[in-house]
């Protein structure tokens, strides 16, 4: 995605963070601008810290420094000059003199869970913290399930190139990657803006499903890869709590369903708390409309009672985005080949019961549920 800028003398854009979790380049033609962006304080940063659901509640001045909570990089842009800018980073904009900037948004693979973040972020607290939302940011994100799993899963060759997009598998981080991305595609409907656009009701069902059929089938497919992908990822690596010293004998659930159950909690709540503040998130969208959309989201997991059961019996309140880091991924030789589910497995896998039963009154052919 690509875009010009013109700005005129002592135009300010306060605080903020690009929409729908996109990284920015931008390159001044002429003119200059001082680029200021943020990072959590301490000699080694952790950009993680910008999960918390407090890094833009309670007191952010978009208009101050904030220097109780963040360290300052004034980057001066001129002619000829091209800044790249990591997703989910605050930052402000001054310009001085007329200024003509080309630019654009990306997303990339090395800095998906901060894409993540900046998804949620953004959603959560779109009138504050953004000035726009691009509707087909959703559609690019689920291509790029199709892609990983693809190329990961189903093992299909891809040029030197393209493979360059693929995780690298010898860092430790890259498990903690795939699960916060899966999760997000998992969360995406919920997490979409045109889910709570007013729309032409002709059923009670497509009240509760303003996608289209196609949008739904897409929606599913890929929801089927990522949690594939999970499968995948625990198949090829050995996983350890090094809180307890164990080894982590079923990954999916304890890992990837719990943190899916997680965000479910959290992101309401930390809705809920934004609309204190003034802080609202899509026009038609309330914190009761959003936590059902979640529920739906996470209805297909496997042992989800007893998960849910677990996290109604406590009494912490959840303050993050990011998932329990403290698990140690070990890549492994697998125990066997991994052999891919069939597309329409993942169809019915990516599906809840709600999608199910939208599909089947839209012509889907009920059989294929059963």
């Amino acid at each position: 995605m690509q875009w010009g800028l013109v700005a005129t003398d002592g135009a300010f854009h306060p605080w903020h963070i690009d929409s729908d979790g996109f990284g920015t380049f931008v390159e001044i033609q002429t003119g200059r601008k001082w680029w200021v962006l943020a990072r959590p304080r301490g000699n080694d940063p952790d950009f993680s810290d910008f999960a918390r659901i407090d890094t833009f509640l309670g007191g952010i001045d978009t208009t101050a420094p904030n220097l109780d909570r963040w360290e300052l990089e004034a980057v001066l842009l001129e002619p000829g000059t091209r800044l790249v800018m990591r997703p989910n980073t605050p930052h402000l904009v001054y310009t001085f003199g007329h200024t003509i900037a080309y630019g654009g948004h990306f997303y990339s693979t090395s800095v998906l869970r901060d894409t993540a973040f900046g998804v949620m972020h953004t959603f959560v607290g779109s009138s504050v913290l953004t000035n726009t939302s691009h509707y087909p940011s959703r559609h690019l994100l689920r291509r790029m399930v199709y892609f990983f799993h693809e190329s990961l899963v189903r093992g299909s060759s891809c040029s030197a190139a393209v493979s360059a997009h693929l995780f690298d598998l010898s860092d430790p981080q890259t498990p903690f990657d795939l699960i916060i991305f899966c999760s997000l595609i998992m969360l995406l409907t919920a997490l979409d803006f045109q889910t709570y656009e007013s729309t032409e009701v002709t059923s009670e069902l497509s009240l509760q499903n303003p996608m289209s059929l196609s949008g739904h089938l897409g929606a599913a497919y890929t929801q089927g890869m990522a949690m594939e992908l999970i499968n995948w990822i625990f198949h090829h690596f050995d996983v350890k709590n090094l809180q307890t010293g164990d080894v982590v004998h079923y990954p999916y659930v304890e890992i990837f369903s719990q943190y899916l159950i997680s965000l479910s909690r959290t992101l309401p709540d930390y809705m809920a708390k934004a609309l204190l503040v003034d802080m609202h998130g899509p026009q038609g969208c309330t914190v009761e409309s959003f936590e059902d959309k979640l529920e739906n989201a996470i209805s297909q997991l496997p042992k989800l009672e007893m998960i849910k059961f677990r996290y109604e019996h406590e009494t912490r309140q959840f303050s993050t985005l990011a998932p329990a880091s403290h698990y140690l991924f070990t890549l492994k030789k697998p125990a066997g080949t991994y052999k891919p589910l069939d597309n329409i497995t993942l169809l019915v896998n990516g599906s809840s019961n709600k999608d199910q039963e939208y599909m089947t009154h839209c012509g889907v052919d009920s059989d294929i549920f059963l």
